[in-house]
């Protein structure tokens, strides 16, 4: 099959032909129960311009650095083999949802095949495209569950989203109206103002620069629900724009696999 590899000491990004990988006859729970034919990937812009450093601001690494090297996380595909009886994905379901972002890492879903666990995927709808399903398996739903799980946002609510115009907080402005949100408001960088404004339609749009600082000055407003996606302040500091039972939601960088929980680790905070 084929696969893109990132060779580390050149820095180079070429395509090489591997062996198609193989299920385990018995796997073990932390196995790989699941071949999926790759239809689509996606680039995680976060990470994957940053592949040569193979770490995460914290210093946690996101691939084993072994060689060869594999570029990709994200992907949509067709379930193509099972094993073993906890393998809850029928053989040709249409499938999404992104390797694990760890040191034990050592495939790339650049790549013909990927083996991965059951519980790291999940169904596609069939309403939605493979290239849209491999780019929304993070950003989107990492946006949808701060939002309605953690952030618990419901119609009629208000929701401040800071640092609206990276790939999480975009989609975040799309979800919260989606959500019913009595106000969307996003916050992001002076020179993101214009782009935000037309590409993602916020009810109201606030200059980062004029907003936040240490603590943060009030903006004016308080808000029901507030979504700090680059986690720049810890939720304590938002007091001054959150209504008395409003609740914080902020992403740490120790990255989650499994769809059926968070894909981000989400830290929570409620006042009140």
């Amino acid at each position: 099959m084929n696969a893109i590899e990132f060779v580390v000491k050149t820095s180079e990004i070429k395509v090489v032909r591997v062996p198609k990988p193989t299920l385990p006859k018995k796997p073990s729970p932390n196995q790989p129960n699941l071949l999926v034919k790759v239809v689509a990937s996606a680039i995680d812009p976060s990470i994957d311009k940053k592949f040569h450093k193979l770490k995460l601001p914290d210093g946690f690494f996101v691939h084993s650095g072994a060689s060869p090297l594999y570029m990709g996380w994200h992907f949509s595909g067709i379930g193509e083999e099972t094993v073993g009886d906890d393998c809850d994905i029928p053989v040709g379901a249409a499938v999404f949802g992104f390797l694990e972002y760890s040191p034990m890492q050592q495939q790339g879903s650049f790549a013909d095949y990927i083996l991965v666990k059951s519980k790291e995927c999940a169904i596609k709808p069939d309403s939605v495209s493979f290239e849209l399903a491999a780019a929304a398996s993070t950003e989107a739903i990492t946006a949808l569950q701060a939002l309605r799980n953690v952030g618990r946002l419901t119609s009629g609510k208000s929701v401040l989203i800071c640092g609206a115009s990276g790939g999480v907080g975009s989609v975040a402005v799309r979800i919260a109206k989606l959500l019913g949100a009595s106000k969307v408001t996003a916050m992001c960088s002076d020179r993101e103002v214009e782009r935000v404004r037309a590409e993602f339609q916020p009810d109201a749009i606030l200059n980062r620069s004029q907003c936040l600082g240490d603590p943060i000055k009030s903006t004016g407003e308080k808000y029901d629900v507030i979504f700090d996606c680059p986690s720049a302040f810890a939720s304590y500091k938002y007091s001054v724009v959150s209504n008395q039972m409003g609740r914080f939601s902020g992403l740490s960088c120790r990255l989650n696999s499994s769809l059926d929980s968070s894909f981000l680790y989400l830290r929570r905070s409620e006042s009140g």
